[in-house]
């Protein structure tokens, strides 16, 4: 931590997913104390697999068991299924996905909970060699005319 004039400032160098989490600033003087905090994100870094090839995606916990977990695809809950085979050996869970095409890249989240608390992590799915490149539709235009083009993404 260093300061600069009143401002305190904390930096993370080398972060892991591990420095995940809320930091929590406490300001104390004669006047009072204040109290400030921020949640921060440390995702993963993303997973490239050949399209047609199996992926798979490992969440190791420590704790008191028992534990609870839950795979999640783009914020939406998974289940085991013919593609999605989700398994937990002692404190190591994992979700398979068989067949990886184009329907699979995501962003992918295990939540594992017990009475403790829950932690979380997450990573992105990605084809090998898939192109980011956005492709943007036809647009016919009588000449001389304004065009605007925007591209978002989702």
């Amino acid at each position: 931590m260093s300061f600069t004039k009143s401002l305190a400032i904390l930096r993370l160098t080398e972060v892991e997913t591990e420095d995940s989490g809320e930091y929590i600033c406490e300001a104390k003087n004669d006047a009072g104390k204040d109290i400030c905090s921020s949640i921060v994100t440390i995702k993963g870094v993303p997973t490239e697999v050949v399209k047609g090839l199996e992926a798979t995606l490992e969440c190791e916990v420590t704790g008191t068991p028992p534990f609870e977990v839950k795979w999640l695809k783009n914020n939406k809950e998974m289940f085991s299924s013919k593609k999605y085979a989700i398994s937990t050996k002692e404190s190591v869970f994992t979700l398979n996905v068989t067949n990886c095409d184009v329907a699979d890249v995501g962003e992918y989240q295990c939540i594992i909970s017990n009475e403790g608390g829950s932690c979380s992590c997450s990573t992105r799915l990605s084809l090998k060699g898939q192109s980011s490149r956005k492709h943007i539709q036809n647009i016919t235009s009588p000449r001389n005319e304004k065009i605007i083009i925007s591209v978002c993404e989702r």
